[in-house]
């Protein structure tokens, strides 16, 4: 995929995010004229504590989970309500509406330490699973490609009862069975 012009909102990190590209640099002529180009061929978070392949991992949990295979250690990921009211202030609160599965969990980290120092972090299942449920009641506008994550706010009128929702119902049955 090649993108060009792309707005801070649209480019998955944050201003600061120490990142690792893996790229290639092509050597190109037009008109007789020699440039280099910077192709990237991947990013991803360069943070130590950052542990990339347990999230992809966790990633692969929830795709089991979704094609119907719920593995024990996640009986624990049942959502509360306090869990999407954090989502769901960190999205009204963040700029960016594209970001990747890591950054998206990195930035929503951040914003934990800020406004509840000390509180246990969210897996990437569970935060999967809040999308999912937000989308299906209309509260959000979610899209995700790969490990692309494309995440709007939608206007909503009143209160929205999280316990209607059928993924949520779904959700507590097969833990209650697990």
């Amino acid at each position: 995929m090649m993108k060009f012009f792309t707005t801070p909102e649209e480019f998955p990190y944050e201003e600061g995010t120490l990142l690792d590209f893996a790229f290639t640099l092509d050597q190109n002529t037009y008109q007789g004229k020699n440039s280099i180009s910077f192709i990237i061929k991947d990013i991803r978070l360069s943070e130590r504590d950052f542990d990339t392949e347990s999230i992809m991992l966790a990633v692969q949990d929830y795709e089991l989970y979704r094609s119907g295979i719920l593995k024990k250690h996640l009986c624990s990921e049942l959502p509360s309500r306090e869990d999407f009211k954090l989502i769901y202030v960190f999205l009204q609160r963040s700029k960016r509406r594209q970001f990747t599965i890591d950054s998206f969990l990195y930035d929503f980290r951040r914003f934990l330490e800020k406004i509840q120092p000390g509180v246990s972090l969210f897996s990437i299942f569970k935060i999967l699973i809040i999308l999912d449920i937000m989308n299906e009641l209309h509260l959000i506008e979610y899209k995700r490609s790969s490990s692309d994550l494309y995440v709007s706010i939608r206007d909503v009128v009143g209160k929205v009862d999280i316990r209607a929702s059928g993924i949520l119902r779904k959700l507590k049955e097969d833990i209650k069975n697990a």
